[in-house]
């Protein structure tokens, strides 16, 4: 994984949708290695609903996220110890459920990209790392420019890691495929 501080903005995935006033969520999603059709369409007109904070935490991450619940690497559903009381109320693959589906790119994700702004020390909410209040129409706190280095920054990171693991993903696919 690139680190936060290695990303330049000459080099930046994610900087020419920012230029184009893209939110961070749709600048990874734009970014990312993702096949073009109609669940690409879906998650980018959700994603406009996440960006300036509107998600609390950072928006470049849960575009990541969703991403991968998409085209990340499949999961298999692992057994869970039987349990009468969860068994009873809750649908089969649900969180708790007797067959949960395993979620482990989206957890490797979460991680690297939590670690990556670890590096800021700011946690991994919007206001938190731009320290920029985009919910007021002066956007309080706003740097010199838009968008903040910081959020372009995590944004690449988001789109390498992305396409990192949805390309394990598609590895895996294939290697299945020829067995």
């Amino acid at each position: 994984m690139v680190s936060a501080q290695s990303a330049t903005p000459s080099r930046s995935a994610t900087r020419p949708f920012f230029a184009e006033g893209r939110s961070c969520a749709e600048c990874v999603l734009l970014a990312a290695d993702l096949p073009a059709g109609p669940e690409r369409e879906a998650l980018l007109g959700a994603a406009r609903g996440l960006g300036a904070g509107r998600a609390v935490t950072c928006a470049a991450m849960l575009a990541g996220l969703m991403a991968l619940g998409v085209w990340g690497p499949a999961g298999k559903a692992r057994p869970r110890p039987m349990n009468d009381l969860l068994d009873t109320y809750l649908p089969p693959g649900s969180p708790g459920s007797s067959r949960v589906q395993d979620m482990t790119a989206a957890e490797e994700f979460k991680s690297r990209f939590e670690a990556a702004a670890r590096v800021y020390n700011r946690g991994t909410t919007c206001v938190g790392l731009s320290r920029v209040d985009w919910g007021r129409h002066d956007a309080t706190g706003a740097p010199a420019g838009y968008p903040p280095h910081i959020c372009v920054r995590l944004a690449d990171v988001a789109v390498e890691e992305l396409n990192r693991l949805i390309a394990k993903g598609r590895q895996s696919k294939d290697q299945t495929a020829a067995s």
